[in-house]
């Protein structure tokens, strides 16, 4: 998944500590990152494969940004004193 954009920090901007908003960005990251089966091909041949509910550009910029941001905010997370996670 890489890219020639600069990869932004989804920032923390709704008053939740880190580890909140570290589970916000797992719901995020369900939603962008789920798929739908499209049918190519026609009759006995065809076939089908998976493919992004959202498949634009700019929606996989949206996914390499969310991932990136996840993987900060688990560092935060676990180097922080709140360790009530879910």
């Amino acid at each position: 998944m890489k890219s020639t954009h600069r990869q932004n920090l989804l920032s923390n901007d709704r008053g939740y500590d880190d580890c909140e908003h570290l589970i916000q960005l797992y719901s995020l990251r369900n939603v962008m990152f789920t798929k739908l089966q499209k049918k190519i091909g026609r009759g006995r041949k065809a076939e089908f494969v998976e493919v992004f509910k959202w498949n634009d550009p700019s929606h996989e910029m949206v996914r390499e940004n969310i991932m990136y941001s996840i993987k900060i905010y688990e560092k935060k997370c676990s180097s922080s004193d709140n360790t009530n996670q879910t």
